[in-house]
């Protein structure tokens, strides 16, 4: 009875998908694979060499019919799939002494740069030995750098050592190559990463930027892909990477989580490792990032520039060319002692200093980001309290564009103040998704919760005046990210779809300046 359920259950599974397995049923039915591990292989082609994580994802996002059960079929998968490459975990090569997940990360100095790795708990010291580009290997300066780990909670199988190390005296706008490694033990990565080393002062800026990611989370990894495969074709330049948030969905849901749930977090950053170790990484806090109830992820494996007394990871800004960004906690309910921004607390308080600081003739463009959106037409929104504390100070401040996640759609959204649209010099191009915006009269708000993550979103009957644009990511075609341009007079958001990198929506923000 149970093999003729299990022969029965992978036939439908793989009819539903619309894919077809070369594997022989028989030994399906006699229990050789596990039916998801089958549905896994026939929808990579992988029929005999182990699994990786990559297989995962790509299972998840495997073209089946184009209608809306097989989209819903797959959805409804997601969480099995989920558990069962959990359960797989065990058996794979997680960390060696070798360094891996190596990112940079930038500092209020132009001319320190952080660079941050992992490792298996054997690798005890951290070193970074880094030159210019130009000067070759022989010019190399190293620096000694601190090691440490953490013990999340619920968690016991996870044994390794986070490196991090700073490359300093560096010239800006300048080529530098690095390796790391522990000097001790006299292992180092198997290449160099060179990067672009940061320039505060410059006329334009270009950043890649979107939210609620993962990796075995439907489309992260392919999402991720796109950014580097377009960074290549397209010569782009990127002065940093800013993920609003969810980063690695090590739990489907904040809450207890599996003792193999911390191996998410290094799949993810191994996913991110080719472009995140020479264009730098900025991270906001996400509701998934809460983990198990101690946000030990998010605090131990990132650093951000320079922020809220105590808080640097929770809360922070950064200057950069013609922008200030200031990066906000939304999650209040989650973490209240921390991320509470109701007025008169630590993060209000700190939130209006950054605004009231800008100097707009040195730096026109005030840009805040967060998790959770202040305007969504999602029916899921929850964006009451950003509303009644956040606004005013957005419209108080003048700042340009507040930028979310959370909800797994992108949304673009006019010029709006206490829900009214503000649409003089709001002008669409014809036959297109193209806007333009000339010195807007209140707050720009965009959605990209896209990068990777599902969720079958539901919009009103009737469309919001102050929503421009929409689009979910379960039936719709919304995986992707937004690639920000930024000169002294414009803003660009262009929306760049993970199938082709073509553009979904943009949108140029222009003012006039005084």
């Amino acid at each position: 009875m149970h093999k003729t359920f299990v022969l029965f259950a992978t036939i439908v599974l793989l009819a539903l998908a619309g894919i077809s397995s070369a594997l022989d049923a028989e030994e399906i039915a006699a229990g050789v694979m596990h039916p998801l591990e089958v549905y896994v292989r026939a929808a990579t082609g992988n029929h005999n060499a182990p699994l990786t994580e990559r297989d995962i994802a790509v299972a998840y996002s495997v073209e089946t019919t184009p209608d809306q059960a097989s989209s819903l079929m797959k959805r409804r998968l997601t969480p099995h799939l989920m558990t069962w490459f959990q359960s797989q975990l065990d058996s794979y090569p997680i960390l060696t002494t070798s360094p891996e997940q190596i990112h940079i990360a930038l500092t209020t100095d132009a001319s320190n740069v952080t660079v941050l790795w992992t490792s298996s708990n054997v690798s005890v010291s951290s070193q970074v030995c880094y030159y210019r580009e130009a000067d070759g290997p022989s010019s190399q300066t190293c620096n000694n750098g601190t090691t440490w780990t953490y013990f999340p909670l619920s968690v016991v199988l996870w044994y390794g050592s986070l490196h991090g190390a700073h490359m300093t005296g560096l010239e800006p706008a300048t080529r530098y190559c690095y390796i790391v490694g522990d000097p001790v033990l006299n292992v180092f990565a198997a290449n160099a990463s060179c990067f672009t080393s940061p320039q505060l002062i410059k006329d334009s800026i270009t950043v890649a930027l979107g939210g609620d990611m993962g990796s075995v989370q439907l489309f992260g990894y392919l999402v991720a892909d796109r950014m580097r495969s377009d960074e290549i074709s397209q010569s782009i330049n990127y002065d940093a990477f800013w993920l609003l948030g969810d980063i690695a969905y090590s739990t489907l849901d904040p809450g207890p989580r599996s003792p193999n749930g911390e191996f998410f977090w290094d799949i993810f950053m191994r996913q991110e490792e080719s472009f995140a170790n020479h264009v730098p990484m900025l991270v906001t806090y996400g509701n998934h990032d809460f983990d198990a109830g101690d946000s030990a992820a998010f605090i131990n494996r990132y650093r951000n520039p320079q922020g809220g007394e105590g808080y640097d990871n929770f809360y922070w800004s950064y200057t950069h060319g013609p922008v200030k960004f200031v990066s906000m906690c939304t999650e209040v309910a989650l973490v209240p002692t921390i991320c509470d921004f109701a007025p008169g607390s630590a993060q209000y308080v700190w939130l209006e200093q950054q605004f009231a600081s800008v100097n707009r003739t040195e730096t026109p463009w005030l840009i805040l980001g967060g998790h959770r959106p202040m305007y969504s037409s999602d029916l899921a929104t929850d964006s009451g309290p950003l509303q009644l504390y956040i606004e005013p100070l957005l419209k108080k401040y003048n700042v340009d564009v507040q930028l979310a996640g959370h909800m797994h759609e992108t949304e673009l959204v006019a010029p709006v103040f206490n829900n009214t649209p503000f649409l003089t010099g709001v002008t669409k191009a014809e036959g297109s998704n193209s806007w333009t915006v000339v010195n807007p009269q209140a707050p720009m708000h965009i959605t990209a919760g896209s990068l990777g993550a599902v969720q079958d979103e539901s919009y009103p009957s009737v469309e919001y005046d102050w929503s421009l644009f929409h689009s979910g990511t379960l039936f719709d075609d919304a995986y992707g990210y937004v690639r920000l341009v930024a000169n002294r007079s414009s803003l660009q958001f262009i929306f760049a779809k993970q199938e082709d990198g073509s553009t979904l929506w943009e949108v140029t923000v222009q003012k006039t300046l005084a």
